[in-house]
């Protein structure tokens, strides 16, 4: 059976829910935020690709991507923001995510990811 885009997007969610509860600082809130989230794919991903074939669910993974990345970084980046002086208009700009770069840094980290568990399955199908 194919993966489901939801299970994807529910991984997302839990990586909301676990921010939220570590309360970054927004000073370490950008860097902190990343790892976690690569951190998290990657056990996702591999989960993934044991129980169904990489090539099967790699435009699911793509259409993930697309939807959840997207929204997960742009509430993101409202939370590091709010956590901010509003004082301070220099220090707002100085801590403000980048989403395209984030964007583009996780599109990596999840091709990565996919490349590697697909490489390993190979492997011992030889």
């Amino acid at each position: 059976s194919a993966c489901k885009c939801i299970e994807l997007q529910e991984q997302f969610e839990i990586i909301i829910l676990i921010l939220k509860r570590l309360g970054l600082l927004s000073r370490v809130c950008q860097h902190a935020a990343l790892a976690a989230c690569r951190h998290r794919i990657t056990n996702f991903i591999k989960q993934i690709c044991e129980q169904y074939s990489s090539h099967a669910c790699l435009p699911h993974l793509e259409q993930w991507f697309e939807t959840g990345v997207i929204t997960w970084l742009s509430i993101l980046e409202s939370h590091c923001n709010n956590d901010q002086d509003n004082n301070d208009e220099k220090q707002q700009s100085t801590f403000k995510i980048d989403l395209s770069s984030c964007r583009t840094e996780l599109k990596h980290h999840i091709y990565e990811c996919i490349m590697r568990e697909r490489g390993a399955r190979h492997m011992f199908q030889i």
